[in-house]
Order: C-alpha cells, then structure tokens, then sequence
C-alpha cells in the first residue's frame, strides 16, 4: 500500500476510491446544507442575534428582582431604615408597576416617614391593583387613623371583615388600633 497522510488510507482499487468519494460528497454535502449559514436564503433577513434570555425569562428574572427588592425593602422596614428601603420599593416599582405589594409596602413606608399624602396615594393604587389586599386594606385604615378619620379606619375593618373575617391577623390588628385610639 502507498504512503499517504496519517489518518487516510490510499487503495489503487478504484472501487474504493469511487466510494469513498461518494461518501465524502454526501458527507460534505450533507454537513454543509445543514448548517444555518449555509443553507439559508441568501435574500431572507438575517436572523436577530442571539441572546441568552427568552422573553418569558425576562419577565421572570423582572419578577425575581422585584422579589428581591422585596425581601431587602423588608429587611430594612424591620430595622426602620425607611429611607433604603424606600429607594428598594421605588427600585421595584419601576420593574413591575402592577404589584400591588410593592405599592402597599411603599405606603407603609411613607406613612412612616410622615408623609401621609404620598402613603394615601400608594395604599389606594394598591386596592386599585388588588381590592382585596389585607396589608392595604388594613394599612389604609391605620394611616385613617394617624389622620385622625376613624369612621374612615373603622370602614377599612369592615372591608377586612368582609375579605377575611375577624379571625385574620390584618382584622384583629386594626381593630386593636381601633380601640387604642384616642382624638
């Protein structure tokens, strides 16, 4: 047999080589026809590049951020650093407008802070999102109360009793305020 590269094997059988050829055509062939660059149509747009997010992960990835500014807004309400876990919700807020958590924690937030005006426009866009939000229902009737508007907190517990009963948490704690508050 003569020598040939390493790897290939020349035969003078011109059977062989037919064959051989054959294969390598329909291989090479086949290889390059299946390959997008190749075989697309050369008049079509070019395919957008490629990216590592699909438009659903997006939104998830939208939500796990505004979960995580949750949890570290949380995390400074427990500590009372209201201002870091202000700029936390407002962070939130502009990924997702539409959660009504985010909203109620922010009215919260800014109750706490002494601005009652900007507290009430929070609580009410988050019943506006979610009329049934026991945290801003119950929320809304606190800061009813810091205003000095008891009928209008005392209205809040009964959209409580309604949503949940008197057994649930938001309930029992708003009407202890209730009952704590003096003109």
């Amino acid at each position: 047999m003569p020598k040939s590269k390493p790897g290939f094997i020349v035969n003078n059988n011109m059977k062989t080589s037919k064959i051989l050829k054959i294969t390598l055509t329909a291989l090479l062939t086949l290889g390059l026809s299946s390959s997008p660059a190749i075989a697309a149509d050369p008049y079509s747009e070019p395919a957008p590049a490629a990216t590592t997010e699909s438009k659903t992960n997006k939104k998830s990835k939208s939500k796990d951020s505004v979960e995580s500014l949750l949890k570290s807004s949380r995390s400074s309400i427990s500590s009372k650093k209201w201002s870091q876990a202000k700029k936390d919700l407002i962070k939130a807020e502009k990924l997702n407008s539409k959660n009504a958590d985010v909203k109620n924690l922010l009215g919260f937030v800014t109750r706490n802070m002494n601005d009652t005006k900007s507290s009430m426009k929070y609580y009410q866009a988050a019943l506006k999102i979610d009329p049934n939000h026991l945290g801003a229902n119950e929320y809304l009737g606190e800061l009813y109360l810091k205003l000095k508007q008891p009928a209008k907190a005392k209205a809040q517990l009964a959209k409580l009793e309604k949503i949940c009963g008197t057994n649930c948490a938001e309930y029992k704690d708003l009407a202890n305020d209730i009952a704590k508050y003096k003109k």
